[in-house]
């Protein structure tokens, strides 16, 4: 396992030499959204002309809003991230970088900022809700160096439209954001992926109403009791557990459209609401607080850290969006006495690089049913 960390230009995509000698390196990627990278870049001593040189591109190839670190496992590509934020540790001589994925910059442009139509409606659509958000993206594109080839737009289906000026004040990731949320036929997922190898690498755009593959068994604990690649988990069952959901739709007061749905299985009554506020339909809203609830009854969300040797799908061969694996046997694990077979959709991961030796540490972040419901 051998990492390489290099610079590049935001605007043109062009490599910006030398190649990082990061350390202290964690690494993220999200689904419909953006993960972070952080590490820490040790300057040189003693300061003599060689190293002014040497710390002067550093500090070229470390500049915020204006650079973007691949990283690279075994020269396979791992991903882009957008420097946002860098800090020098005078103690340490070190500069300490946070960077975001490159949809972290689409909150960085605000929609209808070109002038000298910059206070004019602009519209869009109306058309399925990828192609909204594609043609909304394919303005600031060239901006970024993204490749946007990879997105077919579905050409029937539900449709949506959007409008608004730079008065709104609303950026275009918060236009995305919005667009990629809805359920069923609306809404869609997204990614930017580097591909690539050597000195040519393309930021693609992987955007469609759902992404990912079956990527198989990802983690497994085997007996005797506490063998197999599991190196923590947990499972979280949080305060959003309800038997009954109030789904709120268009109006107010008395003239508020409402729907419900309960479950007598446990007691005592312990209610939450939805806001659907564009509905009319008490039928439709009382769907609504049914799938609702079927999510929260009984809600339990899990989280596993794993070796990325012990990955039986290894780095670089998944990502957010992927559906994996979890495989407990019988009679290994008390919570789940009867064993477990999960299938688990991965909306992120984190990845924690050691400076020495091999064998990363990963840590999955599983669907939460409810977190993205509307």
């Amino acid at each position: 396992m051998a990492y390489a960390y290099l610079a590049a230009d935001m605007a043109t995509g062009e490599l910006v030499p030398p190649e990082l000698p990061l350390t202290s390196v964690r690494w993220s990627r999200q689904l419909n959204g953006w993960g972070q990278l952080t590490g820490r870049l040790h300057l040189p001593p003693p300061v003599n002309a060689d190293n002014r040189r040497l710390v002067e591109a550093y500090r070229d190839a470390t500049d915020r809003k204006r650079r973007v670190i691949y990283v690279l496992r075994d020269g396979t590509p791992m991903g882009a991230w957008w420097i946002t934020s860098r800090r020098y540790d005078l103690a340490a001589q070190a500069i300490e970088i946070r960077a975001d994925e490159l949809p972290a910059y689409w909150s960085w442009r605000l929609f209808g900022w070109t002038a000298p139509s910059h206070l004019v409606l602009r519209r869009f659509g109306p058309a399925p809700p990828v192609q909204v958000a594609y043609d909304i993206l394919a303005s600031i594109a060239p901006s970024m160096g993204l490749d946007m080839s990879a997105v077919t737009p579905p050409d029937s289906g539900t449709t949506t439209s959007y409008e608004g000026r730079l008065a709104d004040g609303k950026t275009i990731g918060d236009i995305v954001a919005d667009l990629s949320k809805p359920e069923g036929d609306l809404g869609f997922d997204y990614r930017v992926d580097l591909q690539g190898s050597g000195t040519s690498f393309q930021r693609r755009l992987i955007m469609a109403p759902r992404i990912g593959g079956d990527i198989g068994l990802i983690a497994k604990l085997t007996r005797p009791h506490g063998l197999g690649n599991i190196v923590a988990g947990e499972v979280i069952e949080d305060e959003r557990r309800a038997n009954y959901v109030a789904a709120l739709g268009q109006g107010d007061g008395e003239s508020r459209a409402t729907g419900e749905a309960f479950s007598n299985d446990w007691e005592p009554r312990v209610s939450t609401s939805i806001s659907v506020t564009d509905e009319t339909d008490p039928a439709v809203l009382s769907a609504r607080a049914a799938a609702y609830l079927r999510l929260v009854e009984h809600i339990s969300v899990p989280t596993i850290s794993l070796r990325s040797d012990q990955i039986d799908a290894q780095l670089g061969t998944f990502a957010p969006g992927d559906v994996g694996r979890i495989s407990i046997e019988p009679d290994t694990d008390p919570w789940w006495p009867d064993g477990l077979w999960a299938e688990q959709r991965i909306i992120s991961f984190s990845v924690q690089v050691p400076d020495e030796g091999d064998n990363e540490t990963v840590s999955f972040q599983f669907d939460d049913p409810a977190g993205g419901f509307t």
